[in-house]
C-alpha cells in the first residue's frame, strides 16, 4: 500500500518512479520536476504555457 501512495503523489507532481532490482537489493528512484520547470501564479495554479527563454 505504501508504494501505491508514493506512486500517486509522484504522478500528481508529474514525476517518475524507476525500480532496479538485483540479487538482494531493490532500488527505487523518484524524479520530480524542479520549480524552474513549472511557473506557479499567485493563485497556486501552474502555467506551463509560459516560454522560459
Amino acid at each position: 500500500m505504501g508504494l501505491a501512495i508514493v506512486k500517486s503523489i509522484v504522478e500528481a507532481h508529474e514525476g517518475n518512479i524507476a525500480v532496479i532490482s538485483e540479487r538482494g537489493v531493490t532500488r527505487f528512484t523518484i524524479s520530480l520536476p524542479s520549480m524552474a520547470d513549472v511557473e506557479v501564479s499567485a493563485t497556486g495554479e501552474s502555467d506551463e504555457s509560459i516560454d522560459h527563454r
